[in-house]
């Protein structure tokens, strides 16, 4: 694939200004977006976010903290419902995981874009945490960065799993705030691969778990 089919089409760059908007006036009413180190958030080159998962609110937190559009992993139940939510993950360029597993063809996927500068985000636990605690992170953040050397910046999500809690595609009025806050970005260091590995899962722990 070139590096412009793996682009986001034109029609979404064009929408997004939009979209933006209109999600900040959705959790304006459900509960304010705070962010905190936007200004951290590499605008341009081989981007790999790592974020904790606690509601199906949280990619578009995500997208929103973020001043970069972001190719999403998004669990394979979204793409199987037929419904407009699938259609609008795939406009978005969203790529389908299975969750709770390895998923090679994802893992495929997120390093062509990432081989092709473009920005990433996935969510290492792989299910959404239904008590707010981090969950045991899968390893392939890690591959994806190591081999492609993108930057790696975590984003903490904290306040979703009250607007719309794990089980539950409802909105829940006044359960905000929403926060999203920013780690400064790495690039995965050189070395013995065990220890680094090592190292890197202990500081997305230390960066993912909840305040």
């Amino acid at each position: 694939m070139s590096k412009e089919s793996l682009a986001h089409p034109l029609s979404v760059r064009l929408a997004f200004p939009f979209i933006r908007a209109a999600l900040k006036l959705l959790l304006l009413f459900l509960g304010p977006l705070r962010t905190s180190g936007r200004q951290r958030v590499p605008r341009e080159g081989a981007l790999l976010i790592i974020a904790n998962h606690l509601s199906y609110l949280d990619p578009p937190a995500v997208q929103l903290a973020s001043p970069r559009l972001i190719h999403f992993m998004a669990g394979i139940e979204l793409f199987e419902r037929g419904d407009r939510i699938t259609q609008f993950v795939k406009w978005w360029r969203a790529f389908p995981v299975k969750r709770g597993a390895s998923d090679r063809r994802a893992l495929a996927h997120a390093l062509m874009l990432l081989k092709a500068g473009e920005c990433v985000c996935l969510f290492p636990e792989g299910n959404l945490s239904e008590d707010g605690q981090l969950l045991p992170l899968q390893p392939g953040w890690f591959m994806l960065a190591r081999k492609t050397g993108a930057r790696v910046i975590a984003a903490r999500v904290d306040g979703t799993q009250y607007v719309v809690p794990p089980g539950i595609e409802k909105f829940q009025k006044g359960k905000g705030p929403v926060t999203v806050k920013w780690s400064e970005p790495i690039t995965i260091p050189e070395g013995d691969e065990q220890e680094i590995a090592q190292a890197m899962e202990a500081w997305a722990i230390e960066q993912l778990s909840p305040r």
